[in-house]
């Protein structure tokens, strides 16, 4: 019974988690791909890293930084990869104006947990 439920729902049997979460569209991924994050993927030989078109001290971090928290919950790349340095970037660019966007950033953070 449960084998016929699971072939239905096309849920491969031999994963490691039977009850894995759907695929969802993050509002990172839908941003990055309109080109509305200012940073993008810099290749570098064999190596990537991450071309800010503008500097992470400068963005509006109340805006931004809760986008690129939701974008950590992005399981393929470029966008885990983006997301990930994204969030160090402002982390470290911001010091101190992290303080100000933490009601803004309990829902991301919480929701990746």
């Amino acid at each position: 019974m449960l084998a016929r439920i699971l072939t239905k729902r096309k849920i491969n049997l031999d994963d490691d988690c039977l009850y894995c979460r759907p695929e969802e569209c993050t509002i990172f991924k839908k941003h990055y791909d309109r080109g509305d994050l200012p940073l993008s993927v810099s290749f570098d030989g064999a190596v990537r890293t991450v071309k800010w078109w503008q500097d992470p001290q400068n963005l509006a971090y109340k805006y931004y930084f809760p986008i690129f928290l939701e974008g950590l919950r992005e399981r393929t790349e470029p966008y885990k990869f983006l997301a990930e340095q994204g969030c160090i970037g402002m982390i470290l660019g911001g010091k101190g104006r992290i303080k100000e966007v933490l009601p803004d950033i309990i829902f991301p953070i919480k929701s990746r947990l």
